[in-house]
């Protein structure tokens, strides 16, 4: 069982491993400048590429083509659709990206210096029924305990507790402060703040983090999504990353085919690479003839 296990764990490795470095160009991650350069060339080439071919189609539409070439000719017009849906969605994510990290300010990361605290700790842990884990948090330049403890309902109580002054903030009251420094934005400007605790809509599995809170604002269209274990910022949705996050599910995950269910939007969509890797080798050998 573990045999299986372990070898399960290492096929999904190696997937990543190829996702990452063929798919996402992960080698070039030390500038995502030059590696929007890159990726917008590539992705402005296949639709140039998938222009001519359109041209070329209407050009010659009337003449009669038997063979390879007459299958070339109406699954590349088929396949075209898609192509300029994959490649420019594609585009559109990457450039909102790199955008948003060339601009992105992050709140500098505070250390906390726990040996200053020593002994006020185990005074804080005291009586602390159910306790199941603690860690350090600094919100607003203060030092705190983040205590977890367990009872009788099926999410846990989460308190943290200040090591300079004599007072507890809920778990509420701290995403507020969170969500107050990487919005910059006063925690009264906060419309609403609800748990997320599952991956959908416009917060996906490529966020990674579970669970977060997500923070709507009076004054803008604005929404940011918090990690309170971590304080570190999820995800920023903008209008035009809101727009961005509908095109890539849509047009670049073929999220529209939910309805097929994951196994059957898979399928449809290793065959409709199927057919664009057809019209690319069968445009090759015609080439050569």
């Amino acid at each position: 069982m573990h045999f299986f296990i372990i070898i399960r764990l290492s096929q999904n490795l190696r997937h990543y491993l190829f996702f990452k470095l063929f798919h996402n160009l992960s080698f070039f991650d030390f500038s995502p400048l030059l590696k929007f350069c890159i990726i917008a060339m590539s992705m402005l080439v296949i639709g140039f590429v998938t222009t001519t071919g359109l041209l070329l189609f209407l050009k010659t539409w009337k003449k009669k083509r038997k063979g390879l070439r007459n299958w070339h000719r109406y699954l590349g017009l088929f396949a075209s659709v898609f192509i300029y849906c994959l490649a420019f969605s594609g585009l559109f994510h990457i450039a909102v990206k790199t955008l948003a990290l060339q601009n992105m300010k992050r709140p500098q990361p505070i250390e906390m210096d726990l040996a200053r605290f020593s002994k006020s700790i185990p005074e804080t842990l005291n009586d602390k029924a159910g306790l199941s884990s603690v860690s350090s948090a600094v919100l607003n330049d203060e030092p705190f305990l983040r205590v977890v403890q367990m009872g009788g309902s099926k999410r846990p109580k989460v308190n943290y507790e200040s090591l300079s002054r004599d007072r507890v903030m809920t778990e509420l009251a701290a995403a507020q402060t969170v969500v107050s420094t990487f919005s910059a934005k006063p925690i009264e400007s906060i419309d609403k703040l609800e748990l997320v605790t599952r991956f959908s809509g416009e917060y996906g599995f490529v966020n990674k983090r579970l669970p977060v809170w997500k923070a709507s604002f009076k004054d803008s269209n604005e929404r940011v999504y918090v990690e309170t274990v971590s304080q570190k910022l999820a995800l920023k949705v903008t209008p035009l990353k809101s727009v961005e996050g509908f095109s890539f599910a849509y047009l670049h995950k073929a999220h529209f085919l939910d309805f097929l269910g994951r196994s059957g939007r898979n399928i449809t969509l290793m065959l409709l690479c199927v057919i664009i890797a057809f019209v690319g080798v069968s445009g090759n050998m015609m080439k050569r003839n």
